[in-house]
């Protein structure tokens, strides 16, 4: 359907998912323990994955795209706070974006 024929709930919930918001999160995140648990199983996630050249190439050459806190949360939110596939998800993004725009644009923010 066309965006302006939906509801005001279902544009909100189109806005959320394309942003990486999930609507819970206010909930989730109001709780800072979880939040660094989870931050934690990113962590982790990440580094048990072993093909993840792109990732690797970035974290050297811009360590702040795979270090900051907010980047590392909109991936755990879009993956609905599921560890294992934000890190494979953020992993995968990384490996798109040197397909698509070469090593030359990996380090830096686009």
């Amino acid at each position: 359907r066309e965006l302006k024929e939906l509801t005001s709930q279902e544009r909100n919930t189109v806005y959320s998912d394309i942003h990486g918001i999930a609507e819970n999160d206010k909930e989730d995140e109001s709780d800072e323990e979880r939040v660094e648990r989870h931050l934690a199983d990113f962590e982790r996630e990440i580094n048990a994955i072993r093909k993840k050249e792109a990732y690797l190439k970035v974290a050297f050459l811009s360590p702040y795209q795979v270090k900051n806190r907010t980047i590392r949360l909109a991936m755990l939110r879009r993956a609905d706070w599921d560890a294992s596939v934000a890190a494979k998800q953020c992993v995968k993004f990384f490996d798109i974006r040197l397909k698509l725009f070469g090593e030359k644009c990996l380090g830096r923010l686009i």
